[in-house]
């Protein structure tokens, strides 16, 4: 993770280098309730409201959320605030 400014904004950025979300799932992971359908994931317990909560936070802020994932590569998140 970093945190870091750029402009008038801040930028936090987290990557990690897991298993990474599928194209089919990235697009669905801020809805409310949603898991990612993956095999590794079925033994994790969760809601499924984290990211909601997250996205919901970031829109009453102004903020905006930029997700960039590829099986097998891992996670790249930008959150940036105005």
């Amino acid at each position: 993770m970093s945190v870091r400014k750029v402009n008038s904004n801040a930028l936090i950025e987290v990557n990690d280098h897991g298993r990474g979300i599928s194209d089919e799932d990235l697009k669905n992971i801020f809805e409310p309730f949603n898991r990612v359908k993956a095999v590794e994931t079925k033994k994790i317990e969760g809601t499924g409201l984290g990211l909601a909560i997250v996205k919901h936070i970031m829109d009453a802020h102004q903020g905006r959320i930029e997700v960039e994932s590829e099986i097998g590569k891992g996670v790249n998140s930008h959150f940036v605030f105005h």
